[in-house]
């Protein structure tokens, strides 16, 4: 069900997407909040100490779902959590183990 017309494939299709992003966002925040990081229950008191603390827990909890999605679907490209270089260190560790056998 849905408020947004939906007249065709296309339609549906784009309706799809938006629900898929937003059960994103919300995985993102239930992650921040008490599923995850529990930010919530900060002693912090600035304004700009909280601040701080939700844009830190935020990049925490969008690494900690690309890590989850990696480990439920491991055909993704480990570059959806690591930067390249950081994806191509293991490979490389263990063909150094390798030769060294």
């Amino acid at each position: 069900m849905t408020t947004h017309p939906v007249e065709s494939v296309e339609q549906a299709l784009q309706v799809i997407l938006w629900y898929r992003w937003r059960w994103w966002i919300e995985q993102l925040f239930a992650t921040l909040k008490r599923d995850g990081l529990d930010i919530e229950s900060t002693q912090l008191e600035s304004i700009e100490a909280i601040q701080r603390l939700t844009i830190l827990g935020l990049g925490v909890a969008l690494k900690t779902l690309q890590l989850v999605e990696g480990r439920d679907k491991p055909d993704l490209e480990a570059t959806l959590a690591f930067t390249c270089i950081a994806a191509i260190i293991p490979g490389a560790i263990r063909a150094k183990a390798r030769r060294q056998d």
